[in-house]
């Protein structure tokens, strides 16, 4: 094997697939999901903003969905960075 050959086969080997990609993003944003909720039920309060926990969970899911979907994105747009990187 070249040191092609080689260092394609270690990129392929450190590329994360879609379906991890997707995996890593939801599991870090569930976690941040109870996180940011218990956080806005502390800190609204403090700037006068007051809501239901009904509210407060919508609102923190809202907010959710649009981190799984930034962390999937950006991820797969730095792996292709780096691929690109490495092809060179």
């Amino acid at each position: 094997m070249n040191l092609e050959e080689v260092q394609k086969e270690q990129i392929q080997t450190l590329s994360q697939s879609k379906v991890l990609s997707i995996a890593e993003a939801c599991s870090n944003t569930i976690i941040g999901y109870f996180l940011s909720l218990a956080v806005q039920i502390l800190v609204f309060p403090m700037f006068g903003v007051h809501l239901s926990l009904k509210d407060n969970a919508m609102l923190t899911l809202v907010f959710t969905v649009v981190s799984i979907a930034r962390g999937y994105y950006v991820r797969r747009w730095f792996n292709r960075i780096q691929q690109k990187e490495h092809n060179k």
